[in-house]
């Protein structure tokens, strides 16, 4: 049914219906278009996709112009198809619109394939065929996901899909860095380094390359330039991790030289037992990974510092475990393991546009413009006795396109040439006042409603009012970003720990497993009783892991997971050693 289609989103949006490369049109049509392809075969509410290609300056008649932009696809797909006879390719039903093509014929769907394939041959120590797995992944970008759309909706699309790349670029350069591979690893680690400076563990496997490729004072420079960033940006340090291998290489440690056995990494202090590394494969995973054996003891000297092959997580929690990751900047309120198809099913994309995306897309005209066309529209509103009233208004339509904002001004027009109509005739009639009653409230509705109606169309006004509507969720976007690439950042920021004292603003983020019941009951406003039995759970069987287990475990309804879904997160406990000094309880 799909008539060998190929669409490509890692880059600059295309598509080929066989060898023929399809014009996507205008950047709207294919803003719709990049909607549907997130979830091929499945249907899309008409809603979210107003929100994605619309998300700030939307049309009074977005519906209408949707259709249009549907229309439009539905040639470009189906060229051949009478144009009485219903699409097959682009169907509406009552869930949304809904286009019927292979899942695989998108490069996103492949990318993820090819990297979850990977992500589990790796974990399960197939180097050779992880290796070839991520390679055929990552050879699928072509440049920035949907180059040239913008929205929130495309921007978080365009987050995730980064972190999934970066992830695979990781799990490659470890497999790489077992085989010796460390001077071909330098430019590409060196490549996206520059396109992620915050990200720590690109950072590590750069300096651990530079090293041994006999480079220590260039291992020793990328530390400085993260050092600076980070304290210029967040005033924080590096993590822990970090700090141990530029220690190590500053006293030429000869563990870190590439050896003929690969163990597992060292790093951490001798006192305490060293944990197994995350995976890839749990990048998202709530479960902590297992720590080592209890019986198992540090080394007297630290051991070669080396990426090993992952050990598969295990269901526990423990102090002195890694960070386990975060769970994802997008929360779902239902948990996709259970959502997962048997064995031989016919596999889908993840739904991409359930993500919590960034909101505040910068304003992009000149605030001084949309004050002049205010103060204009406000002049000619209250002061042309209604004969420039409609001009303003008929500006902004032309603008936007707006039917809506048409009908406005031809009716002020309408108005304004009744009332001078009404002008002439009086004044035909020796001044006669026989029309103000309906010259005098034309006067008072077109004096008072223009000014109003142009004030309500001042985009830098709206901007301002959706940026303060939307700003908390901004600014819980932003930690969670921090949170990624820099898990050590939550102790000196605070993250989701209004109890204490900070001046870092996560937008209102809460760590359950972290907050005491005061938090939970008047900052979060949960019932007192649900308050109670989430810090009791707590203290009897530890941790939560994720919204799933806090609603199993506490017999939390859906109307309080929905409510809170975008607030909370599940941290392990931190290590008395991370915890800051200047940190105190209210």
């Amino acid at each position: 049914m799909d008539g060998g289609f190929r669409f490509e989103i890692l880059g600059p949006q295309r598509a080929w219906a066989g060898d023929r490369p399809l014009d996507l049109g205008p950047a709207k049509q294919r803003a719709v278009l990049g909607v549907l392809l997130l979830q091929p075969g499945r249907p899309v509410p008409t809603t979210q996709i107003i929100d994605a290609v619309w998300p700030h300056d939307l049309p009074e008649n977005a519906t209408n112009v949707l259709q249009k932009y549907v229309a439009a696809l539905r040639r470009l797909l189906e060229p051949d198809r009478s144009p009485r006879t219903p699409s097959r390719l682009l169907t509406l039903s009552e869930a949304g619109y809904r286009l019927a093509i292979d899942p695989f014929a998108v490069d996103v769907t492949e990318f993820e394939a090819a990297v979850d394939a990977a992500t589990t041959a790796h974990a399960a120590g197939r180097d050779d065929e992880a290796a070839d797995g991520f390679r055929a992944g990552l050879r699928l970008w072509k440049g920035e996901p949907f180059a040239g759309l913008g929205g929130p909706v495309f921007e978080a699309v365009r987050v995730r899909l980064g972190e999934r790349r970066v992830s695979a670029s990781e799990a490659l350069a470890e497999i790489r860095l077992r085989r010796g591979d460390h001077r071909e690893l330098i430019a590409d680690l060196a490549a996206l380094v520059e396109e992620f400076p915050l990200h720590e563990r690109l950072r590590l496997l750069l300096m651990l390359s530079l090293h041994r490729s006999g480079r220590p004072t260039d291992a020793l420079q990328t530390f400085r330039e993260l050092r600076t960033l980070l304290d210029e940006e967040h005033g924080i340090e590096p993590g822990e991790e970090l700090q141990d291998l530029q220690r190590r290489i500053l006293r030429s440690d000869p563990a870190l030289a590439y050896p003929s056995t690969l163990p597992i990494a060292a790093g951490a202090p001798a006192a305490m037992t060293a944990p197994a590394p995350v995976s890839s494969a749990a990048a998202w995973n709530p479960v902590s990974p297992a720590p080592m054996e209890s019986g198992a003891t540090a080394p007297v000297s630290p051991a070669p510092f080396l990426v090993a092959p992952p050990k598969p997580p295990q269901p526990s929690l423990s102090p002195l475990s890694p960070l386990p990751p975060l769970s994802p900047p997008v929360p779902f309120p239902q948990d996709h393991a259970l959502m997962r198809a048997p064995a031989g099913a016919q596999r889908w994309p993840p739904y991409a546009l359930g993500v919590d995306p960034f909101f505040g897309t910068e304003f992009n005209r000149q605030p001084w413009i949309t004050w002049v066309e205010s103060v204009l529209g406000v002049i000619a509103g209250a002061c042309s006795l209604c004969l420039l009233a409609w001009v303003p208004i008929m500006y902004h339509a032309t603008r936007r396109r707006s039917g809506w904002l048409f009908a406005a001004a031809f009716g002020y027009f309408g108005l304004a040439l009744l009332f001078w109509v009404l002008m002439l005739a009086t004044v035909e009639d020796d001044g006669s006042s026989w029309a103000d009653p309906i010259t005098i409230p034309i006067v008072v509705i077109v004096s008072v409603g223009v000014p109003v109606h142009v004030l309500l169309l001042n985009e830098h006004l709206r901007h301002v009012w959706r940026r303060r509507r939307n700003g908390p969720i901004e600014r819980r976007v932003q930690a969670r970003q921090i949170l990624v690439t820099n898990p050590v950042a939550r102790f000196a920021l605070a993250i989701g720990r209004p109890d204490l004292v900070r001046t870092h603003n996560d937008g209102g983020l809460i760590d359950v497993n972290a907050v005491p019941e005061k938090v939970i009951f008047k900052v979060l406003g949960m019932r007192r009783d649900v308050a109670r039995r989430i810090i009791a759970e707590r203290a009897q069987r530890g941790p939560f892991t994720s919204m799933l287990d806090l609603t199993v475990r506490c017999a939390v309804g859906p109307d309080v997971t929905a409510a809170f879904n975008d607030r909370l997160l599940f941290l392990p406990p931190p290590p008395d050693r991370f915890r800051p000094q200047a940190l105190r309880q209210h």
